[in-house]
């Protein structure tokens, strides 16, 4: 199904229009501004529903307006007023017969996408829209929003792991700890004996002078001396089984050593445990990445592009393997009307504008791909020779040539 005629009537910046392609290449041309793009506007207003429609589509200083697309089985007319919210749409056969529910007649023909392949290759949403095209959209996005993420955790994980490694100490050995407490508790019982046998020993010389001073308590002196002997010897024979406060100076100062030896040991096992939690949850993360991966590639290898070439890669749609963002102007043109032929196998019209962006070649390319497959293409381009094509001045028709 093709256009078979077209009219408008003060549509945008169109006063009184109306083209019978002769062949399957219409050629819109004028200066800039004479309402080019406004013909292959017109004709999406006709057909695609009000959601593209200005808020005034009406050529200022005019009270109405319409556009008509002859599909030859149907006639599709849309008529607008001048500050009308609403526009009102009717379908007919050529038989004259009108359709009840002429919007949701069109929908079914033209799809959910425009027939525009400018407009679709330069959208914000162009990949989303190629994505739910291929039925990728949903998975895809989920994939790589739980890719991103693994990533992430991934990247925080080998740096904390860095992080732990640099820590490690080389070389250490396991030492078992010292109670310091009860050396600490032996020194001060050492130094408790050692006073109180100071102690003695200076009762002992003060008794003994005394005797010489004070013959008169000779015998209770005698008897406070045999008896603070005795108790002196008790003194020193519990002593020469008992450490020396020297010997336990030593313990306490090699015991010190040895548990900062076994501190650092134990904190070193610590680390090298942390470090193998991290890399184990690091090596976790890139299988689960692969695993992602994986299943991205099988379900690009199952996806249904509507254009051979066309794939998936680091979140973007390719074609022959090349970001489309990456595509020159002319190149995204002509994958752009290669997607809308797919898209539209009933509706074979593609409407081109900025075909400028076109050389000789590219556009001779456009003609013989859209050929091949019988489809019409409306192209508007700059051109004020008034010599190509249907050449539009101020709104208007004036010439059309061959």
């Amino acid at each position: 199904m093709k256009i078979l005629g077209f009219k408008a009537e003060n549509i945008l910046n169109l006063k009184c229009v109306e083209i019978i392609p002769q062949g399957d290449t219409v050629i819109i041309t004028g200066k800039n501004g004479a309402g080019k793009t406004d013909v292959l506007n017109a004709i999406w207003y006709a057909l695609a529903g009000t959601k593209d429609i200005p808020s005034e589509p009406v050529r200022k200083g005019e009270e109405k307006g319409y556009t008509e697309v002859d599909l030859g089985d149907y006639i599709a007319t849309r008529k607008f007023t001048k500050g009308g919210a609403t526009s009102q749409l009717e379908v007919k056969t050529k038989e004259g017969a009108k359709f009840p529910s002429p919007q949701s007649l069109l929908d079914k023909l033209i799809g959910d996408t425009c027939f525009n392949p400018v407009d679709l290759m330069t959208s914000k949403n162009r990949d989303e829209m190629l994505l739910e095209i291929a039925g990728l959209a949903g998975n895809f996005r989920t994939l790589d929003d739980e890719r991103q993420e693994k990533y992430s955790k991934r990247r925080f994980e080998n740096g904390e792991a860095k992080k732990l490694e640099a820590q490690i100490k080389k070389g250490l050995e396991k030492v078992e700890p010292v109670n310091v407490q009860e050396l600490i508790e032996e020194r001060d019982q050492a130094r408790e004996r050692m006073n109180n046998i100071g102690l003695l020993e200076e009762v002992v010389e003060d008794a003994e002078e005394k005797i010489k001073e004070l013959r008169k308590e000779i015998e209770e002196l005698k008897e406070d001396i045999e008896t603070n002997r005795e108790k002196l010897n008790n003194c020193y024979e519990k002593e020469k089984d008992s450490p020396k406060l020297e010997e336990l100076q030593d313990k306490f100062q090699q015991a010190e050593g040895r548990n900062q030896k076994a501190r650092d040991y134990e904190a070193n096992e610590k680390i090298k445990a942390q470090y193998k939690e991290r890399t184990a949850t690091s090596d976790k993360l890139t299988e689960e990445i692969e695993e992602i991966d994986k299943h991205k590639k099988e379900l690009i290898g199952n996806a249904k592009f509507p254009v051979p070439g066309m794939g998936y890669r680091d979140g973007k749609v390719t074609f022959k393997d090349i970001p489309l963002d990456q595509l020159s102007k002319s190149e995204e043109l002509l994958l752009g009307v290669q997607i809308q032929m797919a898209l539209h196998p009933d509706l074979k019209v593609i409407l081109v504008p900025d075909a400028s962006l076109l050389d000789s070649d590219n556009m001779k390319k456009l003609e013989e791909l859209t050929g091949k497959e019988g489809y019409q293409i409306w192209v508007e381009r700059v051109d004020d020779s008034g010599q190509v094509g249907v050449y539009i001045e101020n709104g208007e028709i004036k010439g059309v040539n061959k």
